[in-house]
């Protein structure tokens, strides 16, 4: 790895510019314990209401966060070893099989529509500097476009979120993990994106994410240009950063200095 260094003497020149959403435009771990303990009593009601509806007896707290772990697991796994998110539904029917709890499909399918609007139910922190970075951007004619995993929040529904803040309107193509069915750093998350612009240099493109291990090896390896961005939360933990990313960022506003 290299220690990437902060200096304006660095530029790039590029028509396309990727963009991570989880931790690069909105952090999915900057959440108040309050709001954590919110979204916890949520999935209890979600779950001993069903176990009302089908006459079991309630679950404790330690059985509902016990079952929702041994799902965040296995999902967690497929994940990192086979590049890929698994599909909601499969997801939830790990955790009511730990629960030992049989529902309808249409109970599955309600779940799958609980699930996906929780970005709605207690939204995620955005980023500073995030819109008028990305008109900025958008001034200089380079295009954007959002690359990212899917977990809860389907592509969709991000993409509907994204419009909520008045964001959705800066980018012109999408790499949903849900919809393609890869997941970074496989290539084809990246490519995806080269095939909406119909691009044959990936290193016309840059991509920002906050992940060494996803976003910037993922990058790397398709041939765009990389930045990590550390403004929200990152997984790096030295100081000075070390990164194999072309720039580092931890502020929105920085990344301008670096474009030509």
């Amino acid at each position: 790895m290299m220690s990437c260094l902060h200096t304006e003497e660095y530029k790039v020149s590029v028509d396309v510019i990727s963009v991570d959403f989880w931790n690069t435009m909105f952090s999915s771990h900057h959440v108040p314990e309050r709001q954590k303990k919110e979204r916890w009593e949520y999935k209890y009601s979600i779950y001993n209401n069903l176990a009302k509806k089908y006459n079991q007896p309630n679950y404790s707290q330690e059985q509902i966060e016990k079952a929702i772990k041994k799902e965040h697991k296995v999902a967690f796994d497929v994940w990192k070893n086979e590049q890929r998110t698994m599909n909601l539904s499969d997801r939830i029917r790990i955790t009511l099989d730990e629960l030992d709890l049989d529902v309808s499909e249409d109970d599955i399918n309600k779940l799958v529509t609980t699930y996906n609007n929780f970005i709605f139910y207690r939204p995620p922190v955005q980023a500073k500097n995030l819109n008028d970075t990305l008109e900025r951007i958008l001034d200089r004619g380079i295009k954007l476009a959002v690359i990212s995993d899917t977990g809860y929040i389907l592509g969709s529904n991000i993409k509907k979120f994204l419009e909520s803040r008045d964001l959705l309107k800066y980018f012109s193509a999408f790499s949903f993990s849900d919809e393609t069915g890869s997941a970074k750093p496989n290539r084809k998350a990246f490519t995806k994106i080269m095939d909406d612009f119909n691009i044959d240099d990936p290193s016309s493109l840059l991509h920002v994410g906050d992940m060494e291990e996803i976003d910037v090896f993922g990058a790397n390896n398709a041939g765009f240009k990389s930045c990590i961005y550390t403004g929200l939360y990152t997984t790096l933990r030295h100081d000075p950063f070390e990164t194999n990313a072309n720039i580092h960022i931890d502020n929105w506003e920085n990344l301008i200095d670096y474009l030509i």
